[in-house]
């Protein structure tokens, strides 16, 4: 798991 996706995972559940 890269620290992008990593964090592109977290904005995109804070998002939702």
């Amino acid at each position: 798991m890269d620290a992008a996706t990593t964090t592109a995972g977290l904005s995109d559940l804070k998002f939702r």
